[in-house]
């Protein structure tokens, strides 16, 4: 299917074919009832590290605030636990591996256990910018779950991370560093460091990225693009009642 948008950038879908994602898109009535997790996560905080850094911050606030420093490397629906660098994709070798497994989904194993590390934002201290140092896939796995917080520590780093993906990743937003230490690393609550009231230039637009031939998701039905997955592709849990044993 052509680009409703003049064939610039590239198109993601989720992963997924457009038969299968309208596919999916019918089934979201079947979502499981874990799905309102929201109250469930409210009982596991205290599974979270004992830090006095860590706050809990709206999901979408996150969400639109703060870049991912690389594009998703599985679907949270699908995928869980430690794996090796690398785009996963739709690798039906290494899915059929996992379902094997027995093991849950990222997505699952928060809805059941919540998010048991906080989500890092990484503040390059040589020019400002504004990625997710670790936990973007546990920030989509809570986006997924309705969650309306998500725990975030800020961590400040004179030597960020380096390989970006290329001009796939979205380009983050840049903050005012003012009053902010530059000799050493340091590690902020969200509301200590200021970070929506530092922002000097804010994070790329789906609409941005594509316009430069970056990658993007697109709803097919609308010809709306954005950063992150369209809810009608977001893959369901697969047994509500074996996740709630």
């Amino acid at each position: 299917m052509a680009n409703p948008i003049g064939g610039l950038g590239r198109v993601l879908f989720g992963g997924v074919g457009k038969e299968v994602a309208d596919a999916l898109g019918n089934k979201i009535g079947a979502l499981p009832d874990a799905i309102s997790a929201s109250e469930a996560q409210a009982s596991k905080i205290g599974a979270l590290p004992d830090s006095p850094k860590v706050e809990y911050v709206s999901t979408d606030m996150i969400a639109d605030n703060v870049a991912q420093f690389n594009l998703p490397r599985y679907d949270v629906g699908k995928f869980g636990g430690d794996f090796e660098s690398g785009d996963l994709g739709e690798n039906p070798a290494i899915l059929d591996a996992f379902n094997a497994s027995g093991k849950p989904t990222l997505k699952e194993s928060i809805a059941q256990e919540g998010i048991k590390e906080p989500i890092e934002i990484e503040v390059a201290l040589k020019n400002g910018e504004v990625s997710i140092g670790q936990g973007h896939h546990r920030l989509q796995a809570a986006i997924e779950l309705g969650m309306e917080k998500v725990p975030v520590v800020i961590k400040t780093k004179q030597n960020p991370r380096t390989g970006r993906a290329g001009d796939g990743a979205v380009k983050p937003a840049i903050v005012n560093l003012s009053g902010i230490s530059k000799k050493s690393n340091a590690d902020y609550s969200f509301s200590e460091f200021g970070l929506l009231d530092r922002i000097i230039k804010p994070k790329e637009t789906a609409r941005e990225i594509q316009e430069r031939g970056g990658a993007v998701f697109m709803d097919f039905k609308t010809g709306d693009v954005s950063d992150r997955r369209f809810p009608s592709t977001y893959t369901p849990m697969r047994n509500s009642e074996k996740l709630r044993e």
